[in-house]
Formats: C-alpha cells, sequence, structure tokens
C-alpha cells in the first residue's frame, strides 16, 4: 500500500470518530432536555390552584384531582366545608354561586362568591337552613316534633317514635308504639278509656296509658267485660242488685203489683199479671174481675 492511501484512511477514520461523538453529545442533551420537561411537568400539576380550582389544593404529583374541600351545594368543593352542605365563613369555597350552611341547626345562610364563603343572611324564625343536597344553603321550617330539640333526638308523633334531622327540618321514622309514646320513648300498658275486670271491681286507662286503681262493683254486682252488671234476673236498683221478678219490683226498679196481681215472666217480658177470671164484673181493681169461689173482685 503506498504512504498516500495509508494516510487518505487515517483521515477517513479520524472524521468517523469525531461524528460518533458529535452525535452522542446531542443525544445525552436531547435526553437531559426531555428529563427537565417531564420534572417541570410533574412540579406544575402539583401546584395548587387558585380562584376557581381552590378544591383542588390535595392534587398529586400526577395530575389526578383529589378535592381536599368537603362538598357544597350543588356537589361543589369547598376547603373550607365541614361536610355537605357546610361552609365556614371566610374559608375558599368553589364554585362561585354554590350555597351552604353556617352549621347544623341554625339559621345562617352562605354563598360562594369570589372563592370564599359570605353571608348569605338568615332564615326566618321558625326555619333552619337545610344542608341536605337537594335544598343545600335553602330555608326549611323545623318539623313541629322537634321544636327545642337536637338533631337525633328521639321524638314522638301520636303513637310515632321519631328521629330528628341534622339540621332539624325533617324525622326519620324509628317505630310505631303500641300503646303510647311519651318524651321520644314508647311507654304506656294500655289504651287510654280502655275498661278490665280486675278481681270484684273495674280498671279504666288512663290519658297516660297506665291502669287507675280498681272501682268495686256495687254490692251483689260482678265485672262482666269491664263493666259492671248484676247477676241474671237482678236488676241495679239505686247502685244494689234486686231481684226483678218480686212484687216489689217487677220488671224494673219500683214497679210494684197490687191486689191479686202476680209478677210473670213471659216472652214479652217480665210483668204485673192478673189471674185469669171467667167473666168481668168488678171495675174497682186493677184485674176487673170476680173469683167465683169467693166472690172477691180480683
Amino acid at each position: 500500500m503506498s504512504e498516500m492511501v495509508v494516510i487518505a484512511l487515517r483521515r477517513w477514520l479520524g472524521s468517523m470518530v469525531l461524528l460518533g461523538a458529535a452525535t452522542v453529545s446531542c443525544s445525552s442533551q436531547f435526553t437531559a432536555g426531555a428529563s427537565d420537561e417531564v420534572a417541570g411537568g410533574s412540579a406544575t400539576a402539583g401546584a395548587s390552584g387558585t380562584g376557581d380550582d381552590a378544591g383542588g389544593a390535595g392534587r398529586t404529583s400526577t395530575g389526578g384531582a383529589s378535592n381536599a374541600g368537603a362538598p357544597g351545594s350543588s356537589g361543589s368543593s369547598s376547603a373550607g366545608g365541614n361536610g355537605a352542605g357546610i361552609g365556614t365563613l371566610g374559608q375558599p369555597c368553589s364554585p362561585d354561586g354554590a350555597y351552604a350552611c353556617a352549621g347544623h341547626a341554625q339559621r345562617g345562610q352562605l354563598v360562594c362568591d369570589g372563592g370564599k364563603w359570605t353571608s348569605n343572611g338568615t332564615c326566618p324564625t321558625g326555619n333552619n337552613c337545610d344542608s341536605s343536597d337537594e335544598n343545600a344553603g335553602f330555608c326549611s321550617p323545623v318539623v313541629s316534633e322537634c321544636v327545642g330539640a337536637s338533631p337525633a333526638q328521639a321524638v314522638c308523633k301520636g303513637l310515632t317514635r321519631e328521629a330528628c334531622g341534622t339540621d332539624l327540618v325533617s324525622v326519620n321514622e324509628i317505630e310505631t308504639c303500641a300503646f303510647a309514646c311519651s318524651v321520644g320513648k314508647c311507654t304506656g300498658e294500655c289504651t287510654a278509656d280502655q275498661k278490665r275486670c280486675e278481681g270484684e271491681g273495674v280498671q279504666t286507662c288512663g290519658a297516660d296509658s297506665h291502669w287507675s286503681p280498681t272501682t268495686a262493683c256495687p254490692g251483689g254486682a260482678a265485672c262482666k267485660d269491664g263493666e259492671c252488671g248484676c247477676p241474671e234476673k237482678q236488676i241495679d236498683c239505686g247502685g244494689a242488685c234486686v231481684d226483678a221478678t218480686t212484687k216489689d219490683h217487677c220488671g224494673a226498679c219500683d214497679v210494684a203489683c197490687t191486689g191479686k196481681q202476680a209478677c210473670q215472666t213471659t216472652a214479652q217480658g217480665t210483668s204485673c199479671q192478673c189471674p185469669k177470671c171467667n167473666y168481668l164484673s168488678c171495675t174497682s181493681t186493677p184485674c176487673g174481675c170476680l173469683d167465683q169461689n169467693t166472690g172477691l173482685c180480683l
């Protein structure tokens, strides 16, 4: 090989080495730039937002949103919230125009304005701010049985036992009591005005659904089906049971048979009856007939 050829070959090899080094350098710079760009993107995703994005302060470095604030009205989020439909005056919120309450079982209303909860007025007397999802921030009447009660407190409505809602504007039914409901508890042992027999007397259920002391039946009377009554063929005359088949009380109190009349019971009832006679001839006696054997008017 000639000297000229060797010199040319060396020059060619040298240029190839330089070209390779330049290629490696450019590739390293490109990779480093890409890494910086990716790192910059992660830092941006992790930054806290402002304004409408105040609820996104808890975003992760991968850009996935995680609302740190509690939800406000209509699904909004509030960094200063205390639960669904509840906000804190002056704390961050979103979106603007959302409504909430300043707390449970109270009248203060809030509205999200400029990214912060501000006062939206006070509900009128007899109403509370409703924090439920469908009515968040609006006024609703306090349920009558929950006036003066606390959230979740048991109250009564007739025989129904209920629990007041968190804002006292709603109730949840717990159970239906058998006899009575008083001060949020099922109580009692009978229905008001109910009667029953107890020994030889009657008991009546009072307004508190408890049995009253026994009232004894009058002399000779007995209790049956919650009522005092005289035995068969006896009637109550002035608080005493008497035989209703006698001449002094024939079929009724103080109905007396006179003369020859006798107290008799027929299909038509018990009454004073005259004895049978053959013909009428006497007009001065109740029966108006003559006894042929004695010749006396009957």
